[in-house]
């Protein structure tokens, strides 16, 4: 679980962590706000980390806030519409929510 409100936690910044580490046994990711996650697109986080955590991470089970992250509506309906069809183990957080 990452709770951070910086500007750093941005797509770059987590492709170059997420390919420099071997993370494909990674069961659980979390990119959150400190307090309470309500508001959208507060972290600069986009289709291109999602992406690159459900092709590389292939024991991911748990992936979120969304709510926080930069996506769009459309976007995250084609990911519930793949992860329902292909039957996917995943549990995605996308709601308001406390992080203490």
């Amino acid at each position: 679980i990452v709770a951070v409100r910086s500007s750093t936690i941005k797509d770059e910044y987590l492709g170059t962590l997420l390919s420099q580490t071997n993370l494909a046994d990674l069961e659980k990711i979390l990119f959150v706000i400190p307090g309470v996650n309500s508001i959208r697109s507060t972290l600069d986080i986009s289709e291109p980390t999602l992406d690159y955590i459900l092709s590389n991470c292939r024991k991911i089970k748990k992936i979120g806030n969304l709510l926080s992250w930069s996506l769009s509506n459309e976007y995250k309906k084609e990911v519930y519409t793949k992860m329902k069809d292909q039957n996917w183990d995943l549990e995605i957080i996308d709601k308001k929510m406390t992080m203490r």
